[in-house]
């Protein structure tokens, strides 16, 4: 059932008489999916309803976060897919190199019993597998360099550096950090605090470095066709993440809000040292840009 409330309204009804009016008013629904008693589930589009099946209603629970992508069960690999020696890096991070591979797999709820057989979740290939395009084409960062301050196309093309990462979500983030490192620019400005001058980066490393740890940690992963873009130009470097921001996270609140789609994958991530898990990031990144006299809209 939806959340609401009722009230009523004293009027004139059309024959000229006191009445009464009933008033419900719906709230929106955040995380939940609302369904009708005989478990349907419909989409307001314009003037039309739309009745949801398939992958668009999982799709609307993805973005609700009534259901993890990230908890549901990977049919095809198993544990010997996974990378050993990452696995051995994440006992000794959160300090369990007494217990077992499988052990520390399921006391973190990456492994799940399923009519007896053990199967492993998307999370826990996501973060551990030796080759993950086995399992996720797109689960890649794709860099694009433009020659100039726009995107062409067709005879107009100007792309001149076209890279792929593609590596479990545990190495691909220090794997791209030092990718972009290789094509950002240096300049020489005045420091005018000090009155020498000294060399600065194209951008402020953490800014874009957040950037790039919020998307692999927030993508929409259910969207298997898509893969995270980092597009850059002459002016400007433009950070693409699959999936529309989460839950109640919008562009008014980013700042203050924090919702994590991914909270297995946003722990790790955050146990191997990438995040806080504290929403301080995204304020570092406009303060830093700010700093740099950059617009905060880039």
């Amino acid at each position: 059932m939806p959340m609401y409330t009722e009230e009523f309204l004293n009027i004139v009804n059309e024959t000229g008489q006191p009445d009464r009016l009933l008033l419900f008013q719906i709230q929106e629904s955040i995380d939940q999916i609302v369904r009708t008693s005989n478990d349907c589930t419909f989409l307001r589009i314009g003037d039309r309803t739309k009745e949801l099946r398939g992958d668009d209603l999982r799709n609307l629970e993805y973005a609700k976060i009534t259901r993890h992508y990230e908890d549901e069960l990977d049919w095809d690999a198993t544990i010997d897919d996974l990378d050993k020696e990452l696995l051995s890096e994440y006992k000794a991070r959160i300090g369990a190199e007494n217990l077992s591979n499988e052990q520390i797999l399921k006391v973190r709820g990456f492994i799940k019993n399923i009519n007896g057989m053990e199967r492993l979740t998307h999370a826990a290939v996501l973060l551990f597998a030796k080759n993950i395009p086995q399992f996720y084409p797109n689960c890649r960062i794709r860099f694009l360099r433009y020659d100039g301050t726009f995107a062409g196309v067709g005879t107009n093309i100007n792309i001149i550096r076209d890279t792929s990462i593609e590596t479990p979500l545990l190495r691909i983030i220090d794997k791209t950090r030092e990718f972009i490192k290789t094509q950002l620019r240096e300049f020489t400005m005045l420091n005018v605090k000090s009155g020498q001058f000294q060399i600065v980066p194209e951008y402020p490393e953490f800014a874009w470095q957040e950037g790039i740890v919020n998307a692999v940690t927030h993508r929409e992963y259910a969207m298997s066709g898509s893969f995270i873009k980092v597009s850059m130009y002459d002016d400007r470097l433009v950070i693409e993440s699959p999936g529309k921001l989460p839950n109640i996270v919008t562009l008014e609140n980013i700042k203050e809000t924090r919702y994590s789609r991914n909270p297995r994958i946003s722990r790790v991530l955050t146990e191997f040292g990438w995040g806080r898990e504290l929403n301080e990031g995204v304020n570092r990144i406009y303060n830093d840009m700010k700093n740099f006299f950059l617009d905060e809209s880039l």
